[in-house]
């Protein structure tokens, strides 16, 4: 492996002596032996590390090996390139920003084994529709560089104000004569200006008082339909000091004109009343294909504001919950993003790219009527804020992550469904705050996510979201100074702590519950895991009776397989020793047969009453702890169980997935042969056929690739149409090149495989390296 006494410099991309010197190795070496010797470097170093986790942290061994067990896309780039062509074709009045998401709820559903929802299938999250309302609303920005806005339209006319919460705006009715007739307003005041006001919150705006107007009150006692107009909320303001003439005034005469405004402002919560009344039941509702009982049993939460809770129908018939939102499309807000557009990166590659940022700024945000209110009453001006979303902005930053990023953000929803969802009741912890600590874990390092240790990286990041939770400190990914944790209870904020707390002390049987309760949905999908096999042989502790395996036939230094019959048995020189392993044969196979019967017993029972009663309780033990080490039985039944699941993987990948994927379930099947053939030196023709198996697969995946490179110029053909959308299509967004950009770099090429993937995986072991130093 390299040069003698020379080591691999991840940094500078070549062989160094141990002393550190700048020595390249041996220059008559040809390029593709050096390449060669790159390649077995990097095995053995990935074999090294897989075998330490196997040795000194068994737990994170297997789930480490669970999660490249679990697949939720069928083709991510294929994925990416859909979800990219749907958002340029989309010519839908809504807006999704989880459309990649939503193609992951057709390949899996959350149906759980156990509990009150036993069976129940659930997509993993709820889908989002934002539905503009700008039709009905005029929004005057004066921090931007428009015009005032036309006074004379149909619509209903609002500015912004800033409000003293970072993350919300307030909407001003712009007053004109078509809209509101100020002595009207005045004599609708029935509250007369006192001491007490909405100046004595702390947090509320200094210059105000809240005037109470009856109009809505009434039109709830009554049960009519709301307008524009009953969705204002009118206040005494403070003018303007420059707007003040103190000398012009009688200061024994002034009245309270003489010092405030009345203004009315957008009520969010009655504005939501207004949409789900006059909007939501007239027209949205049927867009969206909903009968009228689906519209009746829509709802609206007053903890949960901004939002109407129904069901849609899926492409299968099914309906499934999803939130509708009304919003108001407003220009990207420069200020309130300062920190997002000017991140230092420290000197990492930036996440996402300059040039994509860049375009974001084009991009439109929309205002949510959901105000700052932790309790009813507790902050006045809640009821009169409006939170500022950035849907079109996330759709496209879901398309630049990972694979295994967007795997991490699945397992924290499914960790959320499982433990948090039912207590929190759409309160405290939302999907939206996972998707939000996955972007900012991406930005941190995009590169530092190794596919082969995603549980090592899951962890770590399930610690520093538990960090958040437990000091109530998030901030918002594109609004750094606003903290998400500051607007929800503390309760459930503390119940998601203590879920996450029981998840870093026991992750293995906390996280095998939440992969065994989401299914595929399709038997053309790749194969699941089979948990019950699995959890069989991590509960087992009766390995001894199979000590006779582990029973090594030599004698003075005579090896036992030094020759080796057709039929994969030794042959011995000497009459005792073949006696010996004879015998040694034979109770082997007795107790594999022995094993057979009792899983095939196992399984005939499986579907009785019974069963299912008990299965139900004890499935998965909540008290079971994991070993430190691992017998070495076990060891060898889980190396076993892997390379066979990573091998039907690889099989399925090679139809639905891409080349570079099928690759490495491949290899990944290649480095655990070679730690079985270690723990299982007695039987080496047992390992000798697989790695025969794991060998032939790989060589025909990369004859494949190399077939793929000479029709199409890249090694899936999938990447060819990505290819031809980027270079063909003048007119596609520079964010949809940028995209495909980075899809570009993640695929290797194949001209120069063995330097590639090479350069590749040691990104991956660097990172696997940093995360052993961080844990």
């Amino acid at each position: 492996m390299g040069c003698p006494n020379s080591k691999y410099d991840h940094s500078k991309r070549k062989w160094i002596q141990e002393d550190e010197s700048d020595v390249e190795c041996d220059s008559e070496q040809s390029p593709e032996t050096k390449r060669k010797l790159l390649i077995e470097q990097y095995d053995n170093d990935m074999v090294k590390s897989i075998r330490r986790d196997l040795d000194h942290n068994p737990e994170m061994f297997v789930l480490n090996n669970v999660l490249m067990s679990t697949i939720f896309q069928k083709n991510y780039y294929k994925d990416v390139t859909d979800t990219l062509q749907t958002i340029r074709d989309s010519t839908s009045q809504f807006i999704e920003p989880e459309i990649l998401v939503e193609k992951i709820n057709k390949n899996v559903i959350y149906r759980p084994i156990h509990g009150a929802k036993k069976d129940q299938a659930q997509p993993l999250i709820t889908r989002r529709l934002y539905v503009p309302m700008n039709e009905f609303i005029e929004i005057y920005n004066p921090m931007d560089d428009q015009d005032e806005v036309d006074a004379s339209s149909d619509k209903f006319h609002v500015k912004m104000e800033r409000s003293k919460r970072i993350g919300y705006v307030k909407l001003r009715q712009i007053n004109d004569s078509t809209q509101t007739d100020q002595n009207s307003v005045k004599d609708m005041l029935s509250v007369p200006v006192s001491s007490t006001s909405a100046s004595s919150d702390t947090e509320s705006s200094e210059n105000t008082i809240e005037i109470s107007s009856p109009t809505p009150q009434l039109l709830r006692d009554q049960q009519e339909e709301y307008r524009l107009q009953d969705c204002l909320v009118f206040r005494k303001v403070k003018k303007e000091d420059i707007d003040i003439m103190l000398d012009e005034l009688d200061h024994e005469t002034m009245t309270e004109d003489d010092v405030y405004d009345v203004v009315g402002y957008l009520n969010s919560r009655t504005f939501m009343k207004f949409f789900q009344s006059k909007i939501f039941k007239s027209s949205t509702a049927k867009e969206l294909g909903l009968i009228q009982h689906e519209i009746d049993n829509a709802y609206v939460l007053q903890y949960s504001p901004g939002k109407v809770f129904c069901n849609l129908l899926n492409n299968d018939g099914d309906p499934c919950p999803a939130e509708v939102i009304p919003c108001l499309r407003i220009s990207w807000p420069e200020r309130e993003t300062y920190d997002f557009l000017n991140r230092e990166v420290n000197g990492k590659e930036p996440w996402p790219d300059p040039r994509i940022m860049q375009e974001f700024r084009q991009q439109n945000c929309v205002l949510v009527p959901r105000g700052y209110s932790k309790k009813p009453g507790e902050y006045p001006e809640g009821d009169l804020e409006w939170e500022i979303h950035f849907p079109y902005t996330e759709r496209y930053m879901e398309c630049l992550l990972r694979p295994e990023q967007i795997k991490c953000y699945m397992v924290l929803l499914g960790i959320h469904k499982e433990y948090i969802h039912m207590f929190t009741n759409k309160r405290g912890i939302l999907p939206e705050h996972y998707k939000t600590l996955v972007f900012r874990e991406a930005e941190n390092n995009y590169n530092n996510w190794p596919e082969h240790r995603l549980g090592t990286k899951c962890m770590d990041v399930f610690a520093k979201f538990s960090q958040a939770l437990m000091t109530r400190t998030f901030p918002d990914y594109f609004i750094r100074k606003k903290n998400l944790f500051k607007n929800g209870s503390r309760t459930h904020f503390e119940r998601a702590n203590e879920v996450f707390h029981q998840v870093l002390q026991s992750p293995l049987p906390m996280i095998l519950r939440v992969l065994r309760n989401i299914r595929y949905t399709s038997g053309s999908y790749y194969p699941p895991l089979d948990y019950t096999t699995l959890m069989s042989i991590l509960y087992r502790n009766d390995w001894e009776s199979d000590n006779i395996f582990n029973v090594v036939a030599q004698d003075d230094g005579v090896s036992m397989t030094s020759k080796m019959t057709s039929k994969g048995g030794a042959v011995f020189n000497d009459a005792e020793k073949q006696l010996k392993y004879a015998k040694h044969r034979r109770e082997k196979q007795r107790i594999i047969n022995k094993m057979k019967k009792r899983v095939n017993s196992t399984k005939l029972t499986s579907y009785s009453i019974k069963t299912v009663r008990r299965d139900s309780v004890d499935s998965i033990k909540d008290d079971w702890v994991c070993e430190r080490t691992f017998h070495r039985q076990k060891k060898i039944a889980l190396l076993k169980f892997f390379i066979r699941n990573f091998l039907d993987i690889a099989k399925v990948s090679s139809k639905i997935g891409t080349k570079r994927q099928t690759l490495f379930y491949i290899k990944q099947a290649g480095y655990l042969v070679r730690i079985l053939g270690e723990e299982n030196e007695l039987f080496k023709d047992e390992v000798n056929e697989i790695a025969d198996e794991v060998k032939l697969r790989e060589q025909e995946c990369i004859l494949n690739m190399t077939e793929n490179m000479e029709k199409y110029g890249v090694e899936d053909e999938i990447l060819k149409k990505v290819e031809s959308q980027t270079t063909d299509d003048a007119s596609m967004d520079n964010v949809h090149q940028e995209v495909h950009q980075q899809i570009r770099l993640q695929r290797i090429n194949l001209r120069t495989l063995n330097r590639a993937y090479t350069e590749k995986i040691y990104s991956d072991l660097n990172a696997s390296d940093d995360l052993d130093t961080e844990t």
